[in-house]
């Protein structure tokens, strides 16, 4: 919210930057997430995590760790975070 309060009192349209920078949106998020997924994936099997034998796709996607965590914070809840506060500001762009 405070990022919609802040561009709107300096005359900036948040709904137009997002349009106008969609796609490379797109293309860093994405790059981000296969990057971060890949990471985890191979810090838990160099933390001794065993393969679950369904294959190579899904150990990457569903994880080989249950719950991965860095500094003794919980990777899968932090994960969350983000995602809800997108969530807040597309549904704050949707009523603008």
């Amino acid at each position: 919210m405070v990022v919609i309060a802040g561009t709107l009192g300096l005359g900036v349209l948040l709904v137009l930057l997002v349009i106008i920078h969609f796609w490379l949106l797109v293309i860093v998020v994405n790059v981000f997430s296969v990057a971060w997924s890949l990471l985890l994936y191979v810090r838990g099997r160099e933390r001794g995590a065993q393969p679950s034998g369904k294959g190579l796709v899904r150990d990457f996607c569903m994880g080989v760790e249950q719950n991965p965590t860095w500094k003794d914070v919980d990777l899968k809840v932090f994960a969350y975070q983000p995602s809800l506060i997108g969530l807040g500001l597309l549904v704050a762009l949707k009523g603008f």
